[in-house]
């Protein structure tokens, strides 16, 4: 099983990160479906007075990438504008639901393990460990920001036709 930073795992789990895009774009182009784009973003959860540090991510407006909400927040923006785009749970990573909690015997896990490590089960499904105790630990199949309020700092850094 492997065990990742819940950053790591935010980051990952609703976006597809790679390097920055082409030199050169037209600075002009605004976000549309079928265009490349390349953002910087921070992630505030207000509640909990919590930022998920500043990331740099590259994707296809329209395929998906992000989340819905978030994606259509942006579209018309242009390279150098910035937005600031206010999720409820249900327009990012969903409701909390109880039913994702699962026991599991301690020997299925590695003997390291401590509660609030984010691994993946054999078949790449992430987890949070909740409780570990000498025969059960207890983990979470929700995703980390489930049930929470976001704010999305975003800044467009780039945007280019599709090729």
């Amino acid at each position: 099983m492997k065990q990742t930073s819940v950053f790591a795992f935010v980051a990952m789990s609703f976006i597809a990160l790679s390097a920055v895009g082409p030199a050169g774009a037209v600075q002009d182009e605004a976000i549309a479906d079928g265009k490349k784009v390349v953002i910087e973003f921070t992630i505030t959860v207000p509640e909990e007075h919590a930022v998920i540090p500043k990331n740099v991510a590259q994707f296809v407006q329209g395929q998906h990438d992000l989340l819905p909400a978030l994606e259509s927040a942006l579209n018309g923006l242009k390279a150098g504008e910035t937005k600031r785009v206010d999720l409820k749970p249900d327009e990012a990573f969903g409701p909390y639901d109880e039913t994702k909690k699962v026991k599991v015997a301690r020997e299925e896990l590695p003997s390291d393990l401590r509660p609030g490590a984010i691994m993946q089960n054999r078949e790449g499904r992430p987890f949070t460990v909740v409780e570990v105790s000498d025969k059960n630990a207890l983990i979470d199949y929700n995703h980390p920001l489930a049930g929470k309020h976001l704010v999305f700092d975003v800044k467009v850094l780039q945007v280019v036709g599709a090729s």
